[in-house]
């Protein structure tokens, strides 16, 4: 059995794109107004899920590249998203922990 960690993602944003990311997202008005806002709350579950011993990778979102990568998956541009793309970060982070770990 492997001590690998576990290994969480966070979708994060870019300040310079967070505006738009809300107004490109289905689901953009459910995000906090500003962009101080969202990085406050996402550092506190950031700092939370540290807390409780997992490894956190932040899953930058570069506007394009993810419009981009819903559309070649068929996905709609919303919260699931976000999530998956996330946990596709959190996936190939633990795989290279995990080789790293057999070298």
């Amino acid at each position: 059995m492997s001590d690998i960690p576990k290994v969480i993602a966070i979708s994060w944003f870019m300040k310079s794109e967070y505006d738009r990311a809300r107004s490109v997202f289905n689901d953009g008005s459910g995000l906090p107004e500003s962009f101080l806002k969202w990085e406050r709350s996402a550092e506190q579950m950031r700092k939370r899920c540290l807390a409780e011993g997992l490894v956190v990778v932040k899953a930058h979102i570069k506007l394009d590249e993810f419009i981009a990568w819903c559309n070649a998956r068929g996905l709609e541009i919303d919260s699931r998203a976000r999530l998956e793309f996330a946990n596709t970060v959190a996936y190939e982070y633990a795989k290279k922990l995990d080789q790293n770990s057999h070298t």
